[in-house]
C-alpha cells in the first residue's frame, strides 16, 4: 500500500507567477480539482483525502501534489496528529479572493481562475461550449498561447506571418495553427491576394472583450485571460 508521506515543501516568497509554469500545472483536471478545493475551503488536505479512489491511485495523487508544490502553488508539512503523514495547503502567496457572484477566484495576474470547489468534469462544457481540459491543454504550450493572443489582438494572417508570434519554424507553426483550428479557436479561408495561401483568423465564438481600463481579455467562463 503506497504511503502519503512526502517531505515538507515551501512556496516561493514572491508572488511572481510564470505562465509557462502555471499553465502546465493546470493542464490536468485533477490538479485543477485540488487547487479548486483548497481555494474554496481554505484548509489543509492529506493526499489520501484528495485521492477519490482511496489508495488505488495514491501514487498518482502524490505526483500531482509534488508538481504543485514545485510550482509554488502548495506547501506541505508533517501532520501534527501523525508525523508519518503530510498535509498539503494552498501557499499563502496564491492570491485567492471571494468573487462577487459567489465562489472564489485565483488571480495570477495574467489569468484569473474561477472556482467553486467542485470537481471539474472532463467532458463538461462551460458557457460557450469551451471544455476546460481542451483549453488548458492549449494554454500549456507557449507557442499556441502566443498565437492565440496575437490573433486576439490582430487581424487574419498567414502561417508565415504567424512565425514571429509562435517563435517557431513554419512547419511547427502550422501544427500549432491546426491544433487551434481543431479546438474551434481559429477559422481558415483562402487569401484573396494569393489563393495558394491560407488565412487564419480568430473564431467569432472566442469571447474577446475590452475591459473598462482599456485592456483585452478572453473569458472562457472558468478562466479569464488578460492579454
Amino acid at each position: 500500500m503506497p504511503s502519503d508521506t512526502q517531505p515538507p515543501a515551501t512556496a516561493p516568497a514572491t508572488g511572481q507567477w510564470n505562465p509557462d509554469q502555471i499553465f502546465p500545472v493546470l493542464r490536468h483536471r485533477e490538479r485543477r480539482r485540488y487547487l479548486s478545493l483548497m481555494a474554496a475551503n481554505g484548509r489543509p488536505y492529506l493526499a489520501y483525502d484528495l485521492d477519490t479512489t482511496k489508495y488505488k491511485r495514491l501514487n498518482s495523487t502524490l505526483k500531482h501534489l509534488a508538481m504543485m508544490c514545485e510550482a509554488g502553488l502548495l506547501v506541505s508539512a508533517p501532520d501534527p496528529k501523525d508525523g508519518r503523514r503530510t498535509l498539503y495547503t494552498l501557499a499563502p502567496s496564491v492570491p485567492v479572493k471571494k468573487a462577487t457572484e459567489g465562489g472564489t477566484v485565483i488571480d495570477f495576474g495574467f489569468a484569473l481562475l474561477r472556482s467553486d470547489g467542485a470537481e471539474p468534469q472532463a467532458k463538461a462544457q462551460a458557457s460557450g461550449g469551451w471544455k476546460p481540459d481542451e483549453i488548458f491543454s492549449i494554454l500549456a504550450l507557449p507557442p499556441r498561447r502566443r498565437v492565440l493572443f496575437a490573433m486576439a489582438h490582430g487581424k487574419a494572417a498567414t502561417a508565415t506571418a504567424m512565425e514571429g508570434a509562435s517563435k517557431m519554424r513554419l512547419d511547427a507553426t502550422l501544427k500549432h495553427l491546426t491544433a487551434l483550428r481543431k479546438a474551434g479557436m481559429l477559422l481558415t479561408s483562402p487569401d484573396p491576394t494569393d489563393a495558394r495561401q491560407t488565412l487564419y483568423r480568430l473564431a467569432p465564438s472566442v469571447p474577446v472583450t475590452k475591459t473598462p481600463e482599456g485592456g483585452t481579455v478572453i473569458d472562457f467562463g472558468f478562466c479569464l485571460l488578460r492579454l
